[in-house]
């Protein structure tokens, strides 16, 4: 009994002498990864060299005071740049020139008077790998916010990814006269853009103009005012990577009533959108974008709203016209349209007005369980509509023979 004792005395300081050692180890280990810091206040030298000290030594570089930089500054390595609410400068036609490398900008806000202004203009060599994400940063006047061109690695042979670049944008603003946010990857489809919490607003363009290349993910994103496109996903570039963005996500999204978003239907991609408000139509001989969309509002920016895929508890104006069908799925519809033609089935829904094909295309539609206030005619008897247990207010169609009640 004795020697059961002391071997199990011996046992437990053998453990404790173990969680000891691995805690030490630990706690070297943490302060070893502990970055070092430099500030602005306490620098001696230009906001360059003190960019370039931060990179070189892999310190972040803090900045605690306002400051108005001499030149444009030249970013290439890792860098975390961080602000304590302080307002950066710009007096030049690009503030922040950023190339390879990850790179982390927070807690400021960039103050530019140049007309033609961009605060972050990044990686304008192709092929290169980088990571960019843009925190607590409020961008005002001058023509651009930021600006990202080429990016990525791209096996063409394989089809593949070999390493992506990407952007990330938190808890900001933009406030400018041309263009809020542009990305591009012409060299294939290995560019992101992650955004949540942003507020843009632009006076004469685009608040986002993005390649068809570029995967989108949008949460708490709104379009306050925008010139032309509230949202630009454009058709453009190479034309052997067309639309070959992995998934574009949209949650919370919101654009003005004036400003359209241009969607384009990834080949082998993905559109999801919830809880948004926003008005989509699709480029003149682009696909026809398919969707999973629910609890959203749609309506019509002045180029339509052709939709294919499935709507679940959604509201507007929406239009069908691709090869494949419009799904929908309960909501309260001001208008439903077979303008360009095509297939739609809806249940349980209630549509305000619902306008059948006036260019002499075919259309299809099935109605189940809904509440129509009223449908004008077609002109063409290329048609079908299948009311099934279905309230019709006010038919005004000419032609009952496309109409079959169940």
């Amino acid at each position: 009994m004795v020697l059961l004792r002391i071997r199990q005395v011996f046992l437990l300081l053998g453990v404790m002498a173990t969680l000891g050692c691995a805690a030490q180890r630990n706690k070297k280990s943490t302060a070893a990864t502990t970055q070092s810091e430099i500030r602005w206040s306490s620098y001696r030298g230009s906001f360059t060299q003190f960019i370039q000290q931060a990179i070189r030594q892999n310190a972040v570089a803090i900045v605690d005071k306002d400051v108005t930089p001499p030149e444009p500054v030249i970013i290439e390595g890792n860098l975390t740049l961080k602000g304590t609410g302080i307002t950066i400068y710009n007096k030049h036609k690009q503030l922040f020139v950023v190339g390879s490398g990850v790179h982390h900008f927070s807690h400021f806000t960039v103050q530019q008077s140049h007309a033609e202004a961009s605060a972050f203009l990044s990686n304008i060599q192709p092929k290169l790998v980088w990571t960019n994400t843009l925190d607590d940063v409020h961008i005002n006047g001058g023509q651009y916010g930021y600006n990202s061109s080429r990016g990525g690695l791209y096996d063409e042979k394989q089809d593949s990814i070999v390493a992506w670049s990407g952007t990330n944008i938190l808890n900001s603003t933009f406030n400018v006269r041309g263009i809020a946010i542009q990305v591009y990857s012409q060299d294939g489809p290995c560019k992101y853009l992650h955004m949540r919490n942003v507020q843009m607003s632009t006076s004469e363009s685009h608040n986002i103009y993005a390649h068809p290349n570029v995967s989108l993910r949008f949460d708490s994103v709104v379009s306050v005012k925008a010139g032309k496109l509230a949202m630009h996903h454009f058709s453009g570039g190479n034309e052997q990577f067309y639309y070959t963005a992995r998934y574009v996500e949209m949650n919370r999204v919101s654009a003005p009533s004036g400003g359209a978003w241009e969607m384009i239907n990834p080949k082998s991609g993905y559109i999801i959108i919830r809880n948004s408000n926003m008005g989509p139509y699709t480029a003149v001989g682009a696909n026809t974008p398919w969707v999973y969309a629910t609890n959203s509002t749609f309506y019509n920016a002045g180029n339509g709203v052709m939709l294919t895929g499935k709507l679940v508890d959604c509201s507007g104006s929406v239009w069908s016209g691709g090869k494949q069908p419009l799904v929908i799925e309960g909501g309260n519809y001001t208008e439903i349209s077979f303008r360009p033609g095509g297939t739609i089935k809806a249940s349980k829904a209630n549509i305000t007005y619902l306008l059948l094909s006036d260019r002499g295309n075919a259309f299809e539609g099935e109605f189940d369980n809904c509440s129509i206030g009223e449908i004008q005619d077609s002109n063409t008897d290329k048609g079908k509509i299948v009311l099934r247990k279905t309230t019709v207010k006010n038919n005004r169609s000419s032609r009952p023979k496309l109409f079959v009640v169940q």
